[in-house]
């Protein structure tokens, strides 16, 4: 596969569907964006709150509620956040648009 040359002038906007979908899948463009100082902007769409497996796994419990949830997209908030510090950029190049993780067919269906 071969990436776009970005410069000094380039600027990436990348739009994940919950945390960690931006590193997996563009993390080397990430990287590449901040060698040459581009502007990026990363725009999460939910938060992964609603990922029941993993989280009954780590937190061995095994009904979450909606407070569990809740805390559960404010790690992942966290994670990402700490991910996008290792590749080299700051906080401020995210975006949380907190949309209901697993709900956004029915949000469509509602017609938002």
């Amino acid at each position: 596969m071969i990436l776009p040359a970005l410069d000094s002038d380039s600027r990436l906007m990348i739009f994940a569907p919950q945390p960690d979908d931006e590193v997996l899948g563009c993390g080397i463009m990430l990287q590449r964006a901040r060698a040459v100082a581009a502007a990026t902007r990363v725009v999460y769409v939910t938060d992964g709150e609603n990922n029941p497996w993993p989280q009954r796994f780590l937190e061995r419990k095994w009904r979450l509620d909606a407070q569990d949830r809740r805390r559960w997209g404010q790690l992942r908030r966290a994670e990402c956040l700490a991910s996008l510090r290792v590749l080299g950029h700051d906080s401020s190049c995210a975006c949380f648009l907190g949309m209901p993780d697993q709900g956004l067919t029915s949000l469509l269906i509602k017609d938002c």
